[in-house]
Protein backbone atom coordinates (compact mmCIF):
# COMPACT_ATOMS: atom_id res chain seq x y z
CA UNK A 1 0.00 0.00 0.00
CA UNK A 2 1.35 3.49 -0.87
CA UNK A 3 2.35 5.73 2.02
CA UNK A 4 -0.36 8.24 3.06
CA UNK A 5 0.23 11.65 1.56
CA UNK A 6 -0.61 15.21 2.60
CA UNK A 7 -1.91 17.17 -0.40
CA UNK A 8 -2.83 20.85 -0.49
CA UNK A 9 -5.86 21.90 -2.55
CA UNK A 10 -4.13 25.11 -3.64
CA UNK A 11 -1.92 23.05 -5.96
CA UNK A 12 -4.96 21.56 -7.72
CA UNK A 13 -6.63 24.60 -9.26
CA UNK A 14 -8.54 26.11 -6.35
CA UNK A 15 -7.42 29.18 -4.36
CA UNK A 16 -7.73 27.56 -0.94
CA UNK A 17 -5.06 26.51 1.54
CA UNK A 18 -6.39 23.08 2.48
CA UNK A 19 -4.00 20.36 3.61
CA UNK A 20 -5.52 16.91 4.05
CA UNK A 21 -4.15 13.39 4.45
CA UNK A 22 -5.08 11.06 1.59
CA UNK A 23 -4.80 7.28 1.76
CA UNK A 24 -4.98 4.99 -1.26
CA UNK A 25 -5.10 1.21 -0.88
CA UNK A 26 -5.13 -1.73 -3.29
CA UNK A 27 -6.03 -5.34 -2.61
CA UNK A 28 -2.90 -6.51 -4.40
CA UNK A 29 0.55 -4.89 -4.50
CA UNK A 30 0.23 -2.13 -7.09
CA UNK A 31 2.58 0.66 -8.13
CA UNK A 32 0.99 4.02 -7.42
CA UNK A 33 2.14 7.63 -7.25
CA UNK A 34 0.13 10.48 -5.79
CA UNK A 35 -0.39 13.41 -8.18
CA UNK A 36 2.12 16.23 -7.77
CA UNK A 37 -0.32 19.03 -8.51
CA UNK A 38 0.49 22.35 -10.11
CA UNK A 39 2.74 24.98 -8.52
CA UNK A 40 0.73 27.71 -10.24
CA UNK A 41 -1.86 28.82 -7.68
CA UNK A 42 -5.03 30.64 -8.81
CA UNK A 43 -6.10 33.86 -7.10
CA UNK A 44 -9.11 34.20 -4.83
CA UNK A 45 -10.57 36.98 -6.99
CA UNK A 46 -11.20 34.37 -9.69
CA UNK A 47 -13.98 32.69 -7.69
CA UNK A 48 -15.68 35.76 -6.18
CA UNK A 49 -19.20 36.66 -7.25
CA UNK A 50 -19.68 40.04 -8.91
CA UNK A 51 -22.63 41.51 -7.06
CA UNK A 52 -24.08 40.19 -3.81
CA UNK A 53 -27.68 41.21 -3.16
CA UNK A 54 -28.28 38.99 -0.12
CA UNK A 55 -27.53 41.21 2.86
CA UNK A 56 -27.28 38.24 5.25
CA UNK A 57 -23.75 37.62 3.93
CA UNK A 58 -22.65 41.02 5.28
CA UNK A 59 -21.57 41.47 8.88
CA UNK A 60 -23.48 43.92 11.05
CA UNK A 61 -21.38 46.68 12.59
CA UNK A 62 -22.13 45.35 16.08
CA UNK A 63 -20.97 41.84 15.16
CA UNK A 64 -17.86 43.17 13.40
CA UNK A 65 -16.93 45.21 16.50
CA UNK A 66 -17.33 42.09 18.67
CA UNK A 67 -15.00 40.17 16.31
CA UNK A 68 -12.35 42.88 16.67
CA UNK A 69 -12.53 42.58 20.48
CA UNK A 70 -12.43 38.77 20.22
CA UNK A 71 -9.28 38.90 18.06
CA UNK A 72 -7.67 41.44 20.40
CA UNK A 73 -8.28 39.21 23.45
CA UNK A 74 -6.73 36.22 21.73
CA UNK A 75 -3.77 38.25 20.49
CA UNK A 76 -3.06 39.36 24.07
CA UNK A 77 -2.98 35.68 25.08
CA UNK A 78 -0.55 34.92 22.26
CA UNK A 79 -3.10 33.12 20.05
CA UNK A 80 -3.68 33.70 16.38
CA UNK A 81 -7.45 33.19 16.52
CA UNK A 82 -9.97 35.64 15.19
CA UNK A 83 -11.27 37.27 12.06
CA UNK A 84 -9.15 37.42 8.94
CA UNK A 85 -9.75 39.65 5.93
CA UNK A 86 -8.55 37.93 2.78
CA UNK A 87 -6.32 39.40 0.11
CA UNK A 88 -8.15 38.90 -3.19
CA UNK A 89 -4.82 38.46 -4.97
CA UNK A 90 -4.03 35.58 -2.61
CA UNK A 91 -5.95 32.52 -1.46
CA UNK A 92 -8.47 31.67 1.23
CA UNK A 93 -7.85 29.98 4.55
CA UNK A 94 -9.13 26.43 5.01
CA UNK A 95 -12.91 26.17 4.93
CA UNK A 96 -14.03 24.64 8.22
CA UNK A 97 -17.27 23.78 9.99
CA UNK A 98 -18.60 26.31 12.49
CA UNK A 99 -19.50 29.99 12.57
CA UNK A 100 -16.08 31.29 13.62
CA UNK A 101 -14.51 29.38 10.75
CA UNK A 102 -16.40 31.60 8.31
CA UNK A 103 -14.94 34.69 9.98
CA UNK A 104 -11.47 33.44 9.02
CA UNK A 105 -12.47 34.04 5.38
CA UNK A 106 -13.91 37.56 5.16
CA UNK A 107 -13.72 39.68 2.03
CA UNK A 108 -14.09 43.42 1.51
CA UNK A 109 -16.85 43.88 -1.05
CA UNK A 110 -16.89 47.30 -2.69
CA UNK A 111 -19.12 46.31 -5.63
CA UNK A 112 -22.31 45.58 -3.74
CA UNK A 113 -24.83 48.37 -3.18
CA UNK A 114 -25.39 47.16 0.38
CA UNK A 115 -21.70 46.85 1.25
CA UNK A 116 -21.49 49.78 3.66
CA UNK A 117 -25.07 49.70 4.90
CA UNK A 118 -24.20 46.86 7.30
CA UNK A 119 -20.64 47.71 8.46
CA UNK A 120 -18.15 50.50 7.82
CA UNK A 121 -15.62 48.20 6.10
CA UNK A 122 -17.95 46.57 3.57
CA UNK A 123 -17.03 43.15 4.95
CA UNK A 124 -18.89 39.98 4.18
CA UNK A 125 -18.53 36.23 4.46
CA UNK A 126 -17.88 34.08 1.41
CA UNK A 127 -21.14 33.00 -0.20
CA UNK A 128 -22.23 29.37 -0.57
CA UNK A 129 -21.39 29.51 -4.30
CA UNK A 130 -17.93 30.95 -3.60
CA UNK A 131 -17.24 28.21 -1.04
CA UNK A 132 -18.41 25.61 -3.57
CA UNK A 133 -15.97 27.07 -6.09
CA UNK A 134 -13.19 26.94 -3.50
CA UNK A 135 -13.87 23.20 -3.21
CA UNK A 136 -13.94 22.75 -6.99
CA UNK A 137 -17.64 21.93 -7.40
CA UNK A 138 -19.15 22.62 -10.83
CA UNK A 139 -21.39 25.68 -11.20
CA UNK A 140 -24.55 23.59 -11.64
CA UNK A 141 -24.01 21.72 -8.35
CA UNK A 142 -26.62 22.84 -5.83
CA UNK A 143 -27.03 22.49 -2.07
CA UNK A 144 -30.79 22.06 -1.40
CA UNK A 145 -30.37 22.71 2.32
CA UNK A 146 -30.20 25.74 4.64
CA UNK A 147 -27.18 28.03 4.49
CA UNK A 148 -26.00 26.69 7.83
CA UNK A 149 -26.11 23.11 6.57
CA UNK A 150 -24.50 24.07 3.24
CA UNK A 151 -21.59 25.74 5.06
CA UNK A 152 -21.18 22.60 7.20
CA UNK A 153 -21.18 20.34 4.15
CA UNK A 154 -18.64 22.54 2.37
CA UNK A 155 -16.43 22.68 5.45
CA UNK A 156 -16.52 18.89 5.77
CA UNK A 157 -16.02 17.95 2.14
CA UNK A 158 -12.81 17.33 0.26
CA UNK A 159 -11.77 19.32 -2.80
CA UNK A 160 -13.12 17.78 -5.98
CA UNK A 161 -10.01 18.49 -8.16
CA UNK A 162 -7.74 16.72 -5.66
CA UNK A 163 -9.91 13.58 -5.67
CA UNK A 164 -10.17 13.71 -9.46
CA UNK A 165 -6.37 13.86 -9.80
CA UNK A 166 -5.97 10.92 -7.38
CA UNK A 167 -8.64 8.94 -9.27
CA UNK A 168 -6.84 9.52 -12.58
CA UNK A 169 -3.63 8.09 -11.07
CA UNK A 170 -5.51 5.14 -9.55
CA UNK A 171 -6.94 4.36 -13.00
CA UNK A 172 -3.47 4.50 -14.58
CA UNK A 173 -2.06 2.21 -11.88
CA UNK A 174 -4.88 -0.33 -12.31
CA UNK A 175 -4.59 -0.27 -16.10
CA UNK A 176 -0.86 -0.96 -15.80
CA UNK A 177 -1.48 -3.73 -13.27
CA UNK A 178 -4.09 -5.39 -15.51
CA UNK A 179 -1.73 -5.10 -18.48
CA UNK A 180 0.99 -6.88 -16.47
CA UNK A 181 -1.47 -9.61 -15.40
CA UNK A 182 -2.61 -10.12 -19.01
CA UNK A 183 1.03 -10.34 -20.10
CA UNK A 184 1.81 -12.92 -17.41
CA UNK A 185 -1.33 -14.90 -18.30
CA UNK A 186 -0.43 -14.76 -22.00
CA UNK A 187 3.15 -15.95 -21.35
CA UNK A 188 1.91 -18.77 -19.09
CA UNK A 189 -0.55 -19.92 -21.78
CA UNK A 190 2.23 -19.95 -24.40
CA UNK A 191 4.45 -22.04 -22.12
CA UNK A 192 1.62 -24.53 -21.53
CA UNK A 193 1.06 -24.83 -25.29
CA UNK A 194 4.77 -25.48 -25.84
CA UNK A 195 4.69 -28.20 -23.21
CA UNK A 196 1.69 -29.81 -24.84
CA UNK A 197 3.32 -29.70 -28.28
CA UNK A 198 6.53 -31.25 -26.96
CA UNK A 199 4.53 -34.09 -25.39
Amino acid sequence: MPEPQVLNSKFFGVPQHRERIYIVGFRKKTDFNFPAGNKRIPRLERILENRITDETYFLTQKYYDSLILHKKRHKEKGHGFGLHILNKKGISNTLVVGDMGRERNLVRDLKSDIAFSKNNKGLRRLTIRECARLQGFPENFTFPVSKTQAYKQLGNTISVPVIKAIAVNIKKSLQEAFKQEDLQFSNTSKLQNIDLISI
